[in-house]
């Protein structure tokens, strides 16, 4: 199996908030685990150790595994090959040089839950109202916008 040798180590949040892509880049730091979100990437050039703490699959001899689950890597690691059989959309932004690299989806599906995220909007009279009131229930979303 094949890694390259430049690891990406350091982590610039995109926002402030907790939650949000991690923007990896190759200057020194530390990588934490966060696998449900995207990578922002500066460089398909990363160790397998990034891309596991990036995505939660580890590359091993067998493959990338996770869990239980091991995926073939036949040619070897590399961001693009690793995305393209775990499912994972890599995208470029030209404008920034960004890559972004979005979670697995092995059975065609992207939702890495049935879960949906804390959401909370007021309603006509105003007053707020919290999605998770619902917990437990059926609910239909309608997004619409004019563009």
């Amino acid at each position: 199996m094949t890694l390259l040798a430049s690891p990406v180590t350091a982590l610039d949040r995109s926002s402030a908030r907790s939650s949000g892509p991690l923007r990896l880049s190759g200057s020194g730091g530390v990588v934490p685990t966060c696998h449900a979100e995207p990578m922002i990437l500066d460089t398909l050039d990363i160790d397998a150790d990034a891309f596991a703490a990036g995505t939660g699959w580890e590359i091993r001899r067998e493959g990338a595994c996770k869990g239980g689950v091991c995926v073939p890597l036949p040619d070897g690691f590399s961001v693009e090959h690793a995305a393209d059989r775990l499912g994972m959309e890599l995208v470029r932004d030209g404008a920034t040089r960004l890559w972004a690299l979005g979670p697995e989806s092995l059975n065609g599906r992207a939702l890495v839950t049935a879960e949906a995220p804390e959401l909370v909007l007021d309603d006509i009279d105003g007053n707020e109202f919290r999605l998770s009131s619902l917990r437990g229930q059926k609910v239909l979303l309608v997004a619409w916008a004019p563009y």
